[in-house]
């Protein structure tokens, strides 16, 4: 498996239409064709051997647009815009539909709402909103459900940052979709970051009123949440990804306004927090996935 990280903004607030990719077993990166579109705060998903990206911000625009990289062919594809044009949302993948939630619309007005897209129709679809507005949210699967996390939610970056959590159970034969709130989280975090492993969701980043560089995970079995040792530096607008067992956080920016390449991983088993090489350029806002070794054996050296 490799990480690949996508989009964002540079060291000169430039929007980035970029991609690379890390491979752990060699611990370089290298980079992959770029998007159609510069995005910064969007999401991605990987969907049955595709990468999809969606929204994001382009040079002050908000764009509704989305687009799937197919490693067989090396080439990005459009797809059918989203209903809302939206960036600083997140998205995950479950049973093989593309979900998009939360984030800032083209209005300014931070979201509740929820789209799916169905690879196989081709077609966006709305599903149950949230409780809450999240603007600046993460979001990642566990067994089959949504789970989204923290956020911004009074229309001003930063000022409202949730503690607040809820899970996502999709519509089944015998009823329609529904959300359950979730115990807080220790701070409320704009902007962190989400990865799930071995059943548990793991958060970091932007901890209000704490430690910007803290993290910690949440069990579905226990419904509690444990902090975990904080990174080496304070980021948020990062991307986190599980890949061989360590959890990868990635760029992002800290409250100074310093901007980061670097890569740390986490390792659950020692407790620890190790670096990685750095990202070829500065990343704040920008997405990741976890891939297979087929897209890095067809990437070009």
């Amino acid at each position: 498996m490799g990480l690949i990280v996508l989009g964002g903004v540079d060291g000169e607030n430039s929007n980035l239409a970029s991609v690379e990719c890390y491979d752990p077993s060699t611990k370089e990166w290298f980079a992959l064709p770029d998007m159609s579109v510069a995005r910064f705060g969007c999401a991605a998903a990987w969907v049955d051997g595709l990468l999809y990206v969606v929204g994001g911000e382009d040079d002050g625009d908000i764009v509704a647009s989305a687009e799937c990289y197919d490693p067989s062919t090396k080439l990005w594809r459009a797809l059918p815009n989203m209903g809302i044009a939206r960036y600083g949302c997140a998205a995950a993948c479950i049973n093989g539909l593309l979900y998009v939630v939360g984030g800032q619309d083209a209005d300014s007005i931070y979201l509740t709402c929820v789209e799916c897209y169905d690879p196989k129709t081709k077609k966006w679809r709305r599903k149950p909103s949230m409780s809450v507005r999240r603007y600046g949210c993460a979001a990642s699967c566990i067994d089959g459900l949504l789970y989204v996390v923290g956020g911004d939610g009074y229309m001003m970056a930063g000022a409202g940052a949730l503690a607040s959590a809820e899970c996502y159970y999709p519509e089944t034969r015998h009823g329609p979709g529904q959300w359950q709130t979730l115990p807080d989280m220790s701070a409320g975090r704009f902007a962190p970051a989400a990865a799930c492993m071995d059943g548990l969701l793991y958060v970091v980043g932007k901890g209000d009123g704490h430690n910007a560089a803290s993290a910690e995970c949440y069990d579905p079995s226990t419904g509690t949440w444990r902090r975990l040792p904080d990174m080496s530096v304070k980021r948020y607008w990062c991307a986190v990804a599980f890949e061989g067992g360590l959890l990868y956080a990635m760029g992002g920016q800290d409250a100074d306004h310093n901007y980061f390449k670097s890569v740390e991983c986490y390792d659950p088993s020692t407790l620890q927090w190790h670096p990685v090489p750095d990202m070829s350029i500065v990343r704040v806002g920008c997405a990741t996935v976890v891939v297979p070794y087929p897209v890095i054996e067809h990437a070009p050296r």
